[in-house]
């Protein structure tokens, strides 16, 4: 919404949303980051797995839309102006995912143009945690759903 791109319908908001949850954002299609080899054993997809699905995605993306698929790789001022669209965001990284040295890069990034992010790092957590351990019905959840808790009222 902050960046149209020529030729795409606007999207156009009556008002701001209240927030916006972002649990694990595959915010790279690259295997790159050190995330990715160390914690290749722990995360439930295996480094191959991002790198098959970033393989079949980059070709098709144009070099000036890069940003819109690789929020990581966003110019400097990207988000400037997303306060006006979002009161706050709630950010997870699991420390055990492949994706959380990107995902923490974003978020430093991101939490400069809108500074009401909380964002949770989940210990031992892989990607998409919180979805995981409350399918699993797991006891063990830690902290986040009690952070998220709060984030909510």
């Amino acid at each position: 919404m902050l960046h149209p791109i020529q030729g795409i319908a606007e999207l156009t908001l009556q008002s701001k949303l209240g927030g916006a949850i972002l649990i694990s954002p595959w915010v790279t299609l690259d295997t790159n980051s050190p995330s990715f080899v160390s914690n290749a054993n722990t995360d439930i997809f295996p480094p191959s797995f991002y790198g098959h699905l970033g393989d079949f995605i980059k070709p098709s993306v144009p070099a000036s839309q890069i940003p819109y698929v690789e929020a990581v790789k966003a110019p400097k001022g990207w988000f400037t102006g997303v306060d006006t669209l979002v009161s706050r965001v709630f950010i997870t990284v699991g420390n055990a995912e492949c994706l959380k040295d990107d995902i923490e890069k974003f978020a430093y990034t991101f939490t400069a143009a809108q500074r009401e992010t909380v964002v949770v790092k989940i210990p031992g957590g892989t990607h998409n945690e919180p979805y995981g351990t409350t399918i699993a019905g797991d006891p063990d959840i830690g902290e986040w759903p009690s952070r998220f808790a709060d984030w909510l009222v």
